[in-house]
């Protein structure tokens, strides 16, 4: 007898009486890291192939919009097809309702496509924006974030990453308000969530000692700004006539040495 694919219901009904466990913090991380192995390498070949079409020149100059269209496809391919990623198959989990346990629906599966496909090509079209903005002002202030801004968006990846090790977060954060959650087939053969919750609290401080030097660089360089409008009022005033002429280098020789004490 030919086999006949399972009806919707009937793999519903098969998924709330299996009661199938969650996936353990190793399994999402080696999922992850595989399909992004995976999604780079695919995105290379569709660079590869746009580039013997409309040329490397081409390529490069959209390079971004050509990520994002691969990430798109990547994912069409695989999670909006009701399929699991290369990553969730070489771990043998997927993602369901986390409210019911049952397969997710088609429509909540292309939204966390679209969603993970073009969140990092809008960050990094805002982060360009805000950058170049920021380097156009005169303020040490901006200037000092302009320098900082690119290492903001790693440090929240990193906050979700030690948050996900500390099985306080979600393997993404898409999973939250689409209501995804990831299982494994089968029964879990053991748990190595200690390794990782101390990864998850290294990362932690990790990211605390950064916030702390940059909190220290941007109240340098806020001290900096002071100093030079102290300094460009001591100039006002010389030229005004309310300073002795000699009298303005002495004074901004002394709020630089100010500075540096």
């Amino acid at each position: 007898m030919r086999n006949r694919p399972y009806p919707s219901a009937t793999v519903q009904q098969l998924c709330a009486a299996l009661a199938l466990p969650p996936a353990t913090t190793a399994e999402g991380l080696r999922a992850a890291q595989k399909d992004e192995f995976h999604g780079n390498e695919f995105s290379l070949l569709v660079s590869h192939a746009l580039g013997a079409l409309a040329g490397p020149q081409w390529v490069q100059k959209h390079r971004e919009e050509v990520r994002a269209a691969a990430r798109l496809a990547y994912g069409g391919l695989s999670t909006a097809r009701l399929a699991q990623t290369p990553g969730e198959e070489y771990c043998d989990i997927t993602c369901v309702d986390a409210a019911t346990g049952q397969p997710l629906p088609l429509r909540r599966r292309w939204i966390a496509v679209l969603i993970g496909a073009l969140t990092p090509y809008l960050a990094l079209r805002l982060e360009a924006r805000l950058v170049s903005a920021a380097r156009s002002s005169e303020s040490p202030l901006a200037a000092a974030l302009a320098a900082r801004l690119g290492s903001f968006g790693e440090a929240l990846r990193r906050l979700q990453l030690a948050l996900f090790c500390l099985g306080r977060a979600p393997r993404r954060l898409v999973d939250v308000p689409l209501g995804i959650a990831h299982v494994r087939h089968g029964a879990r053969a053991g748990s190595a969530s200690s390794p990782y919750r101390s990864l998850g609290l290294l990362m932690l401080c990790q990211l605390a000692l950064s916030s702390l030097a940059l909190l220290a660089e941007l109240r340098a360089a806020a001290s900096a700004r002071s100093r030079l409008r102290a300094i460009a009022s001591v100039r006002r005033a010389a030229r005004a006539g309310s300073l002795p002429p000699a009298a303005a280098p002495l004074l901004s020789a002394a709020l630089c040495l100010h500075g540096m004490v």
